[in-house]
């Protein structure tokens, strides 16, 4: 009898512990509409190098490859072995595309780069032109003249 009641414990168990791993959801998948906390999506190059990046303090897939992300800092780099920062672009929103490699937002930005800083309403990037457009009351301020500044 005390044989019969170990072994249903131990099947009690493995069927408590199967029924957990079963609904558990692997921590390797993004799922729409839950947030993932301490987001950073980094886009690489055809030659492997990362050419730009966004990191947030949180974000949420909205749907398959859209992503809504709070506290939004954009990376936009310089290719080679050692990527040296272009810009930079931080806003309290963006809604990114990791499939079109864009990203917007309709909320303040502040973007920064080795001469030069701007600000403006709304913004938006696209990626395989590693190109930023600031709309809506754009104000930009050099951080050296325009003669220093080398092409």
């Amino acid at each position: 009898m005390l044989k019969l009641l170990k072994f249903a414990c131990i099947f009690a168990c493995c069927v408590a512990l199967q029924s957990d791993s079963v609904c558990a959801v692997p921590d390797n998948r993004i799922l729409v509409g839950v947030p993932i906390e301490g987001f950073e999506l980094p886009i690489f190059g055809d030659d492997g190098d990362k050419t730009w990046e966004v990191s947030g303090t949180s974000a949420t897939m909205v749907e398959s490859g859209i992503f809504h992300v709070k506290n939004a800092t954009l990376r936009c780099f310089a290719g080679g072995c050692a990527p040296e920062e272009s810009f930079r672009a931080s806003s309290d929103f963006a809604m990114v595309s990791s499939t079109c490699h864009t990203a917007s937002g309709e909320s303040e930005v502040k973007i920064t780069g080795k001469n030069f800083g701007a600000y403006a309403d709304t913004w938006e990037f696209f990626g395989d032109s590693k190109k930023i457009v600031a709309k809506g009351n754009v104000r930009v301020f050099l951080t050296e003249s325009i003669a220093e500044i080398s092409p």
